[in-house]
């Protein structure tokens, strides 16, 4: 906004809610009641730019703000918009922490994982929102970036499985069960002619000649 507004006091009009038949005789006087109006357009920004996708969706200035400031600018002497908006970052701390994404909000505890937005698990500390309990198939695995520790899910190993959510460790297939895939919910029992003599089994083996399984 100009300077020029500080001396007309301009004032917040708020018009009557949306009717559409008065729009239809032309009557043009309501509208939506909050109008966002966007300078940023990314289509992939919830994917590239999570965390600027996160402050902008919350990024708001009152009509007392914006005065405040063009009033700071403008009899300050010798300011500049950076410094105008910087005094004015300074001293309005709780206003813009909340258009911010918490550390503590991707700090995972066991049996969690980071969340990206739109709610699929992430590896990546850069795309995270949030935190959820891993899916069954997956345990929470400890996860450090720079001095930032959390945690992330991921797929159990071949050879294991977990059919419970929130674990911290996938379980080693039994004796007589394997599976070769990983993000498995349970191993699968040996067929008829093959074995799997050891636990955390990937694969069942063929029964020696003249011997088979049940």
């Amino acid at each position: 906004p100009s300077t020029h507004a500080i001396a007309v006091s301009p004032i917040e009009v708020i018009y009557p809610p949306y009717n559409a038949e008065e729009q239809e005789v032309g009557l043009r006087a309501t509208m939506d009641k909050d109008i966002d109006l966007y300078k940023v357009a990314n289509n992939r920004l919830v994917t590239a730019g999570p965390q600027l996708h996160f402050m902008l969706t919350r990024f708001r200035f009152s009509m007392t703000q914006m005065m405040d400031m063009l009033r700071d600018f403008t009899f300050a002497g010798n300011s500049t918009y950076y410094s105008t908006a910087c005094r004015w970052l300074r001293g309005h701390t709780s206003v813009w922490e909340a258009w911010l994404l918490s550390a503590e909000a991707t700090r995972c505890s066991d049996g969690q994982g980071l969340v990206a937005e739109g709610g699929a698990f992430t590896t990546n500390l850069s795309l995270a929102v949030s935190c959820s309990h891993c899916s069954a198939g997956q345990h929470s695995q400890r996860h450090v970036e720079g001095t930032f520790e959390t945690r992330v899910c991921v797929p159990c190993a071949a050879g294991k499985s977990q059919k419970v959510w929130g674990a911290d460790a996938c379980t080693p297939c039994a004796l007589g069960y394997s599976t070769g895939l990983e993000g498995q919910v349970q191993c699968e029992r040996c067929p008829k002619g093959s074995f799997a003599n050891a636990t955390g089994s990937q694969t069942c083996l063929a029964c020696p000649d003249g011997t088979t399984t049940d």
